[in-house]
């Protein structure tokens, strides 16, 4: 997904010109001098924070192993406390899928792994942070994301033992495999059962479906990737067209409002939002290879430009520092100075 993501990234640059005037790229706010990088790594790629905001879990795939002259595929998970050298999650696991993402308590992280159903490395796995241990929750899964109370995992199976390709939550406790709904890349909320999921692979429209398994189709087609805000009230989506033949990227806010779903476009020619704690306002990226790409900020103030790179955007839960990685490797903050 990654080099389809950059395919059409460069395809679109040629657009940007002709788009000047609709995305409004004005530089000169005075917020923008207040953010500053302030540490960084030397390789590795989309960042996670923890949950209490003091690490970030970050991939890594470079050919070779980063604490070895090994030539084999890196496959490691990282831990990293900015000011401190970013450590392995543990000293070996099996290649992972980029879904990887801590539990709602940042005492375990949960990943999965590719490969056919059956073989011994894919699958989801757990790993405790305390004592490093792994453990396999469940032989197949794709795209990850942890129920809000941890109790469980839900994950896209494509090949199911029993019933129907689909979303399944697995439990903990019980082992227990329960349908959700007939649909792709699962994102749990984090203050409720209730699960937004695409019904295509790529660009697909969104639904809710809650602990009922009732579904609520939300004003959204075409979604690319999305994530739910940190109060749980609202939905940040990139979207995408491309396969209705609309060459445009749009960032969608959607809100719960009289009780009805209504969205909201807040930037276009933009990606991979990325929502603060307090979900008024979100960094992207810009799509664009010309002098206005980077990383940017939309607040109640509008869209301004905070940096000059940064992808895979993630705000920290507990202050306003922003994780990104370089396109060339490398995890970096960016933090607001007041």
């Amino acid at each position: 997904m990654m080099n389809s993501f950059k395919q059409i990234t460069s395809i679109f640059s040629f657009f940007l010109f002709c788009t000047m005037i609709i995305i409004g790229c004005g530089t000169t706010d005075p917020e923008n001098d207040k953010w500053e990088w302030m540490s960084f790594t030397d390789f590795g790629r989309i960042p996670h924070w923890s949950p209490d905001g003091s690490c970030i879990l970050f991939g890594d795939d470079r050919l070779g192993d980063p604490q070895s002259d090994t030539a084999s595929t890196a496959s490691h998970l990282w831990i990293w406390t900015p000011g401190e050298d970013p450590i392995p999650l543990t000293d070996s696991l099996p290649p992972h899928n980029w879904d990887y993402h801590w539990s709602p308590d940042g005492e375990k992280i949960g990943f999965t792994s590719p490969g056919e159903a059956g073989a011994p490395d894919a699958g989801i796995w757990i790993v405790d942070i305390s004592d490093g241990s792994k453990t396999k929750l469940f032989d197949r899964g794709k795209d990850l994301s942890w129920n809000f109370d941890g109790s469980a995992i839900a994950v896209r199976v494509d090949q199911p033992r029993i019933g129907s390709p689909g979303i399944y939550l697995i439990y903990f406790e019980t082992d227990e495999q329960e349908f959700i709904a007939d649909g792709f890349h699962p994102v749990c909320s984090p203050l409720e059962p209730s699960i937004v999921f695409s019904e295509r692979e790529i660009s697909g429209r969104l639904f809710i479906v809650n602990a009922e398994h009732t579904q609520i189709e939300l004003p959204c087609t075409g979604a690319f990737t999305w994530s739910w805000s940190a109060d749980g009230y609202s939905i940040f989506s990139s979207v995408n067209n491309y396969t209705m033949g609309v060459f445009e990227w749009n960032i969608l806010k959607i809100v719960l409002n009289n009780d009805e779903w209504q969205a909201m476009k807040l930037a276009t020619w933009a990606a991979n939002p990325a929502p603060d704690r307090t979900g008024s306002r979100f960094a992207f990226q810009r799509i664009s290879g010309s002098s206005y790409s980077g990383l940017w900020l939309n607040t109640s103030k509008g869209n301004e430009r905070i940096a000059d790179y940064g992808y895979n955007p993630e705000f920290s839960p507990t202050a306003d520092r922003i994780a990104v990685n370089a396109s060339n490797g490398g995890i970096r903050i960016l933090e607001r100075k007041l």
